[in-house]
């Protein structure tokens, strides 16, 4: 009969939730690592880090588009800057032509 009875003891008994740091969270080592080399394979033109940085861009715009109810300001802030790297990528990321 003791579990009906909720008191504070009987909940500090239970053993804490397993769960691993960072996983799931913004600060996840592995995604800024894509972002720091897609980010330093554009500054030198690489054009795999080209077409990542463009699905990267759109994803970023799409997940914000779903955010936009819950943080209308900052949603459409990161939809903007994300839009102005997606169209940095595409307009002005073509490599040089040299004839």
């Amino acid at each position: 009969m003791r579990w009906l009875v909720r008191t504070p003891l009987a909940v500090a008994e239970r053993p804490a939730p397993r769960c691993r740091p960072g996983f799931g969270a913004s600060t996840n080592p592995g995604a800024v690592h894509i972002l720091v080399l897609t980010g330093i394979g554009v500054f030198f033109r690489v054009q795999l880090a080209r077409w990542l940085g463009v699905i990267l861009a759109g994803v970023a715009i799409v997940a914000n588009m779903l955010w936009v109810f819950v943080f209308p300001i900052a949603s459409l802030v990161i939809m903007l800057l994300a839009s102005l790297v997606l169209y940095g990528l595409v307009v002005y990321g073509e490599p040089e032509v040299i004839d």
